[in-house]
């Protein structure tokens, strides 16, 4: 919640008034205290000189007048930068209470970039939208839904916006900024009576999507694994099969019990760790794969899992497997590893003979 205040504008202005407040009641202590007029209020402690500018701050009534010329100039700007933080958050209270207002009503278009595009509203995809905006992610981007059937936005939080209109259409995409986002989520539509439907509507929004931006990356979810073959001959990024997955998941938590809940454990937000996608800093390029998984390991609680090396997947490479420069790594961690951007081999008790 702390995440999503900071990121408002208005508590933005609000911590850049009060930092000049603090600002100005420091001068003025100096200017004060420096002074001939030893008895003035503001030069007595800056304690006594921070509660006067409080009082100018909240109220504009000033108990005793600055004794020197500079003084009189920041107790006239502590007065502005009063009136300017009241107007600031009257003007964000307006408008919560006009957001609050409108909130269930989709909007016309929207003017996002790098966000997220949701073409279709399925049952249950209010978990999605969850993991979406998850403070636990490294960045949180606005999710735009996109659905012909939806009147009102179908879950509350200020990152969530609704265009209604069919996402197959041209049209409502570009009302929904299709051109400047970064990902399109393309879920199956289980309103839609048979599997054969659902996954040729999603083929026809993928195409629609990439048609206006092929830069964008597409997650489609299919249902049968006979129209991935079709689908793979598009652009989609990544494809999602529910009924395959769902098979070899079930083969796996037959021979190793417990291992659909473990898989469902990372790939949840919000609860204990995750698997997060880092691109390998310049320094650590060199090193082997061993040496970068005892040093997280023992400095920093994170798991390296795998290496994304030119759309391949090495997970848990065997032997002296290096990292090189464009690498990406994929990590368990609770957090976002910020660490590994800081992170030096040089210290590492795990010597480069050593690694297998």
């Amino acid at each position: 919640m702390y995440r999503i205040t900071l990121d408002r504008p208005a508590a933005k202005v609000a911590l850049v008034i009060l930092g000049l407040a603090f600002t100005s009641s420091f001068v003025l202590y100096l200017c004060e205290s420096l002074s001939t007029t030893r008895n003035s209020l503001y030069g007595r402690s800056y304690l006594e000189t921070l509660k006067a500018i409080v009082v100018l701050l909240c109220s504009g009534y000033d108990v005793q007048p600055p004794g020197t010329t500079l003084g009189w100039v920041c107790a006239i700007f502590a007065a502005f930068l009063g009136i300017a933080f009241v107007a600031v958050l009257t003007a964000d209270l307006a408008s919560v209470l006009v957001r609050a207002a409108m909130h269930g009503e989709h909007t016309t278009s929207v003017c996002e970039a790098d966000h997220i595009v949701f073409c279709g509203w399925r049952p249950g995809a209010e978990e999605l939208m969850e993991q979406l905006v998850s403070e636990d992610q490294d960045q949180v981007r606005t999710v735009v839904i996109v659905d012909d059937k939806l009147d009102s936005v179908p879950f509350l939080d200020p990152y969530v916006k609704l265009v209604k209109g069919d996402p197959t259409e041209k049209e409502t995409l570009e009302r929904a900024s299709v051109a400047r986002s970064s990902t399109a989520i393309i879920p199956s539509d289980w309103r839609l009576p048979e599997p054969q439907l659902r996954d040729s509507k999603c083929a026809l929004s993928m195409l629609a999507v990439e048609s206006i931006n092929e830069h964008v990356y597409t997650c489609v979810e299919l249902v049968s694994p006979d129209s991935e073959r079709h689908l793979r001959r598009t652009k989609a990024d990544e494809v999602v099969c529910v009924g395959r997955l769902a098979r070899r998941l079930l083969v796996q938590a037959a021979l190793s019990h417990g291992i659909s809940r473990l898989l469902e454990d990372i790939v949840t937000f919000n609860q204990g760790s995750e698997v997060y996608k880092v691109a390998l800093p310049r320094h650590l390029a060199g090193s082997t794969f061993r040496e970068l998984l005892a040093k997280l390991s023992e400095e920093h609680g994170t798991i390296l899992l795998s290496v994304e090396r030119d759309g391949t997947f090495h997970t848990n490479p065997q032997g002296r497997f290096t990292l090189r420069q464009g690498d990406t790594l994929l990590v368990l961690a609770e957090s976002y590893p910020y660490a590994i951007e800081r992170l030096s081999l040089a210290t590492s008790s795990v010597w480069a003979g050593q690694a297998p």
